[in-house]
């Protein structure tokens, strides 16, 4: 039995919906799993010559930096309910998860109760540590006691993805990380991205790319994002955006 309790760090979004049919996509992040919980319809996942079938009744986890495309059933759309979070110890599996609910049927209980949260009968926030979250939390821990999630033990990494969390926002720099764990700033890159599957220059660009695009979505200018992000210029972000969509359709593709 796995031992590991996992916790949800921060939400970023949940809904009950029903994507367009003409698919749709989620690119690889630095840290930011998903859950979806098919009600009804079907659709198929993509990556690159593999394609897995998203059906009624079950349940996916999507482990981070996992690009995949969904390709949408016009005749059956899917109607589901999605989870995006980040989570400790973070997940570095190159699996989709995949579990029957009629297996599991606390899973479906979980998705129903916090359906009501997400409705708006109990309130709930993004940040902080709301009944939501937990409801996620014991979904999360359900899905690990009968898969396999392999994560991210190493302490210096685990301090370090702490470190970065708290100061992407304020310009802190790879060397900065690795003086701080009392690296060499080439040994740390090397044992970083043997744990993580990415270089941290790479990670904290990401974090700062996401929480712009998050600042976007609620209303923030791209000035203002860029500027309460760190980028020298609205400009610098503008072309960071562009790029990731480039860099997305070539994963994808």
């Amino acid at each position: 039995m796995n031992s590991v309790k996992y916790e949800i760090t921060r939400l970023f979004g949940a809904g009950r919906v029903t994507p367009e049919p003409d698919g749709w996509s989620f690119i690889d992040t630095p840290e930011t799993c998903r859950i979806y919980y098919v009600h009804s319809g079907s659709a198929v996942f993509h990556r690159g010559d593999e394609r897995i079938p998203l059906t009624a009744g079950h349940m996916y986890f999507i482990p981070p930096r996992l690009p995949f495309r969904a390709e949408q059933d016009i005749s059956s759309p899917m109607d589901h309910t999605f989870f995006d979070f980040s989570m400790r110890p973070q997940v570095v599996s190159e699996e989709i998860i995949v579990l029957d609910g009629e297996s599991y049927p606390e899973l479906g209980l979980l998705v129903r109760a916090a359906e009501r949260m997400i409705r708006g009968d109990i309130p709930y926030g993004p940040s902080e540590y709301t009944p939501l979250i937990g409801c996620i939390e014991t979904m999360v821990n359900v899905i690990s006691e009968v898969s396999e999630f392999r994560t991210v033990d190493d302490p210096a990494i685990l301090s370090a993805l702490d470190i970065i969390e708290s100061g992407y926002m304020s310009g802190i720099t790879v060397t900065d990380v690795a003086l701080r764990l009392g690296y060499a700033p080439d040994h740390f890159i090397k044992k970083f991205r043997r744990a993580m599957g990415t270089t941290p220059y790479a990670y904290i660009k990401a974090l700062r790319l996401r929480e712009a695009e998050m600042l976007r979505r609620n209303g923030f200018t791209m000035a203002q994002a860029a500027e309460r992000t760190g980028y020298s210029t609205p400009e610098s972000l503008y072309h960071a955006v562009h790029r990731k969509k480039i860099d997305k359709v070539k994963k994808l593709s």
